[in-house]
């Protein structure tokens, strides 16, 4: 008999399956304008994820 998937189990193997036939290309729609990027620059602001 086959395991039919549903709720829960389902939706996370759905968020599982990544499509990495975009990984490396470039995303011009994220890209900053100047004047945003030289807000970034200008605000001396840092991010920092552990």
């Amino acid at each position: 008999m086959a395991h039919i998937m549903t709720g829960a189990e389902l939706a996370s193997q759905q968020k599982s399956q990544i499509d990495i036939s975009a990984l490396g290309q470039d995303a011009p729609d994220l890209h900053l304008s100047e004047a945003d990027t030289a807000w970034w620059r200008e605000a001396r602001l840092g991010l920092f994820i552990h």
